[in-house]
């Protein structure tokens, strides 16, 4: 943005963006100077950790996917801690892995103090094999 013909003087320069910090600054133009001033707006967010069981979890956000949950070891079935940085506000975040049911959970962001999501999903098998000892559920990942 261009602004010509200012006078001498202090002018005091706000800026702000929906989900954005404000921005106020000062600007001394002395007559007959040009002036370059350059800003960025910080994203309004916060920050959720998130641990799941099983260790490979996919996180949508509104239906967006946003992170995957790793194990925290090798071979572990729970995840190392996944710190999410979310826009602040309300927000639906959906947890889904194969052979398990898909949890969702409202959240509030604020800018701190969030409260950890430690998240079970319940393992939901899609096959059954039968044998002459025993009936074996699980889930068919492919064929």
């Amino acid at each position: 943005m261009t602004i010509k013909d200012l006078s001498e003087g202090t002018y005091a320069v706000r800026l702000e963006c929906e989900n954005h910090d404000t921005i106020i600054r000062s600007v001394l133009l002395k007559a007959g100077q040009e002036h370059t001033e350059t800003y960025e707006l910080v994203r309004q967010q916060g920050e959720v950790v998130v641990q799941t069981q099983p260790a490979t979890v996919e996180v949508l956000l509104n239906g967006k996917k946003v992170a995957t949950t790793h194990p925290k070891e090798p071979n572990s079935f729970t995840s190392a801690d996944e710190t999410l940085r979310l826009p602040l506000g309300e927000h639906v975040l959906t947890f889904q892995a194969d052979g398990y049911a898909t949890e969702t959970r409202k959240v509030m962001v604020k800018r701190s103090g969030n409260e950890p999501i430690r998240l079970r999903l319940t393992f939901e098998p899609n096959f059954e094999v039968q044998t002459p000892s025993s009936i074996y559920r699980g889930v068919l990942i492919r064929q």
